[in-house]
């Protein structure tokens, strides 16, 4: 598997690590912002993070180039919606609102890594490389 890829895998599985826990810390303020307990505000989270991993196990290691897109799409699209609340986390507690903007972070730095350099030929049909199993 070529560097960048591993290197953007164990981003994205840190970066998801950390949204489950970030998840678990935020539940009672997403739960008031939408109104559903905090049990069901964080599993709705984690749920959603699962999906994330599920993307980044395809492009990492089934060679999806359609996968890393969506995670790209995602991140984007997550990153302007997400801007308002995040704003309000740093409101009502400054740790959260941090952790929220080091998790956009160090997923925008896996998402670099995933489009540039060794990754770009991993991608291409035509690589003798395959997966790992």
């Amino acid at each position: 598997m070529p560097r960048n890829i591993v290197i953007f895998e164990r981003l994205m599985y840190a970066t998801i690590a950390f949204g489950a826990l970030v998840a678990v810390l935020d539940a009672a303020r997403l739960a008031a912002l939408t109104g559903v307990g905090a049990g069901i505000a964080a599993a709705g989270s984690i749920l959603g993070l699962a999906i994330f991993a599920g993307l980044v196990w395809l492009a990492a290691r089934r060679r999806k180039n359609w996968a890393r897109w969506v995670l790209l799409v995602i991140a984007i699209a997550g990153f302007f919606m997400a801007y308002p609340q995040i704003a309000a986390a740093f409101r009502s507690s400054p740790l959260i609102g941090g952790a929220h903007i080091l998790q956009f972070l160090l997923e925008a730095i896996a998402l670099w890594f995933v489009f540039s350099g060794d990754a770009r030929p991993w991608f291409r049909k035509d690589t003798a490389a395959r997966p790992l199993p």
